[in-house]
């Protein structure tokens, strides 16, 4: 991408915007404050986000998907049930039908349980198959086609049976060594603690519990909707392993694990002097996940042969850094399952090194950010604290585009569903008092943070071909022999740019209005563009206020012209309200921080809120006659509010201040 420097081909052009605000499609980049629960104060991250890559072209034709959500222009071999693959140099998950995906769901998808929670699901769905119907129907419809660890198995696997078009793909968690364990393990926030941090698996009677264990999988064997089976939770994997299972020796010098681990020194001619030396620990954390990895695949393929195995969530660092534990996992994993913490963009370094050492693809099976927007304390668990729910979009979108990236995720999970409910007594530790869910304790969706996920999950195929430089049907402009690759105005990418859209109206807010700033790429130097300015911005006439770009080709026989027309917010039939039928919305003007409330709407509405620059930003269903919707800090400026239903399409102007 060649981009005009500022004094060539350069106009000025004034978006107004509030002095201390942000746009997301900004060239200077997108910074989101947040912080860690044992930090007080705010750190300004560097955030990216699908308007600020080059030459994606939002709004060019989505990739088409299937009842899986996976995209139907490209397929291989159908076993019938969900398996990985590399193709072309990328991972992917292949569906029950051959067609290639790439896995987005969420995690702990289950009714509330607090006094809350119970009242309202009564009131608005009443029944089980009623709350996992619309449940699913929401998922579907913001881009999420996967029940993450720790869901209402049971009730999707139902739904599944009831209505197979509407299929769900869901995971099960195993619980192995935990279970193994059970009496002897404690309560830590998050997972299992064991004595001296060492598992439990050099036991003989580990592999005879598993194998026992896995006999009612057989069970699962022909059902296509099951995505793989999670072993564990976030096991004690850590490089000073070989001191921990020694120190057991201390206290139980007959203990298996302890014994084990002097044989492993001796057969490898080591002594406990060793156990202080880098690599030697390094291995031996290897052998014990070779042990683990192996006993726990067996057991699981033995007796269901047809589903993937997707490991125990690894969470330590150190263990995705050691290349012996990740050899060893990626023998006995079809997926590796990540729990990715700490971090606020993806490190694609590392990301390419557990693909490489491991030989297999993974998937990121915990993540998540916090509001503090919506009274919760967010003092339990891991995740980063925000100050909105677009916030809490922006870094979905920052974390997500990482990880399709690197070519060898194939998926994550939101953690989690619902937000957790402070009422809930002796609730686990890390799961107490934070906005985590993408809906509240009262089934409300917090719609900035869905809108974004929305924005991501449907566009996922379009950003892989993006990332791999495919050339598709959909955006193989290369071969046109003149175009614009972007449109900037006032520094803000044009996220409804298009090449092939040749005509684009921009609304000036309200404010000085100076003469517009517009600046533009070029595919390569051998392109040539001249401009015309606009007469006058602040002119009655459409002409006068019409600014055009004129692309030249490189042999000079062939042109293309886009038109930039200005209108001006005192200008009524700049944006002509369409009256199809009847709805309002108050208040309005409104306040960015306020709640709209939407009179006189029926029954499967759809609501659609665009920007000046055609973004959408809102996307949801009213289904009642008084619906409310949170903007939790909304850019100021002028919006278009759409409202559709079976009688047509009504819309109206809303200024947010």
């Amino acid at each position: 991408m060649i981009k005009n420097p500022l004094n060539l081909f350069l106009l000025f052009f004034l978006i107004y915007l509030p002095a201390n605000a942000q746009n997301e499609c900004s060239v200077n980049g997108l910074r989101v404050d947040a912080r860690t629960k044992s930090t007080p104060l705010y750190t300004s991250y560097s955030t990216r986000v699908i308007c600020q890559l080059p030459e994606f072209y939002e709004n060019s034709r989505t990739v088409a998907t299937n009842i899986y959500g996976s995209r139907t222009d490209k397929q291989t071999n159908a076993t019938g049930f969900y398996y990985s693959k590399f193709i072309d140099g990328r991972w992917w998950v292949v569906d029950p039908q051959g067609y290639l995906s790439i896995c987005r769901g969420l995690n702990s998808i289950s009714q509330g349980v607090g006094t809350t929670s119970k009242t309202t699901f009564n009131s608005k769905f009443g029944t089980t198959a009623t709350w996992m119907n619309k449940t699913k129907d929401l998922l579907f419809d913001n881009g999420f086609y996967c029940a993450g660890a720790w869901s209402s198995t049971a009730d999707v696997v139902g739904d599944n049976n009831s209505q197979p078009s509407k299929p769900m793909a869901y995971t099960i968690m195993l619980y192995f060594m935990n279970g193994f364990g059970a009496g002897r393990t404690s309560i830590q926030p998050g997972h299992a603690g064991y004595p001296f941090n060492a598992i439990f698996v050099f036991e003989k009677a580990f592999a005879t519990y598993c194998d026992n264990k896995a006999k009612a999988l057989a069970n699962n064997k022909t059902d296509k909707n099951l995505f793989g089976y999670f072993t564990d939770n976030e096991l004690p994997f850590f490089n000073a392993s070989l001191t921990n299972f020694l120190k057991i020796g201390t206290v139980a010098p007959q203990d298996e694990n302890y014994l084990a681990t002097k044989k492993w020194l001796a057969d490898n001619s080591l002594t406990e002097a060793d156990a202080t030396n880098t690599d030697v620990k390094a291995r031996f954390l290897g052998y014990v996940a070779q042990t683990y990895f192996s006993i726990v695949y067996n057991a699981i393929k033995k007796y269901d042969p047809n589903h993937m195995v997707l490991g125990p969530r690894v969470n330590a660092a150190e263990a995705r850094d050691n290349k012996y534990f990740m050899n060893a996992a990626g023998q006995y994993v079809d997926i590796l399952a990540i729990n990715y913490y700490g971090v606020w963009t993806p490190n694609t370094t590392s990301m390419i090194k557990w693909g490489q050492t491991s030989g297999k693809p993974f998937m990121v099976t915990e993540f998540y950010t916090k509001g503090a927007d919506v009274g919760l304390a967010n003092t339990s668990g891991a995740g980063w604290i925000v100050k909105t729910q677009l916030d809490r979009g922006f870094e979905y979108q920052n974390y997500t585009l990482a990880l399709l990236e690197s070519k060898y995720c194939v998926g994550w999970n939101w953690f989690k569903y619902m937000d957790n409910d402070p009422s809930i007594p002796n609730a686990e530790p890390s799961n107490t008092d934070a906005n985590k869910g993408i809906i509240s304790i009262k089934y409300q969706g917090y719609m900035p943070l869905l809108d974004k996920m929305k924005e991501l999950n449907f566009k996922v195929y379009n950003l892989i071909d993006y990332f791999d430089k495919v050339d598709t049907d959909i955006n193989n402009y290369s071969k046109l022999p003149a175009y614009l690759s972007d449109l900037f105005i006032n520094d803000i990418r044009i996220s409804a740019f298009n090449p092939d859209t040749l005509s684009y109206e921009i609304m000036l807010q309200e404010g000085p209005m100076n003469t517009p700033k517009i600046q533009f790429s070029l595919p390569n130097l051998a392109m040539k563009a001249t401009i015309l300015n606009p007469i006058n911005i602040q002119s009655t006439s459409i002409a006068e206020r019409t600014a055009s770009i004129t692309v030249t080709s490189a042999d000079g026989l062939k042109t293309r012209k886009y038109e930039i027309v200005f209108k001006l917010p005192q200008d009524v039939s700049a944006v002509p309200e369409i009256k199809s039928f009847n709805f309002d919305f108050y208040p309005n003007p409104v306040n960015k921080n306020d709640v709209l409330t939407f009179r006189n709407t029926d029954a499967n509405n759809s609501l659609l809120i665009n920007n000046i620059t055609g973004k959408q930003v809102y996307a949801l269903k009213l289904n009642e006659s008084i619906s409310t919707l949170p903007l939790n800090g909304l850019l100021c400026g002028l919006y278009l509010v759409s409202l559709t239903n079976e009688t047509g399409i009504t819309t109206k102007k809303l200024i947010v201040k």
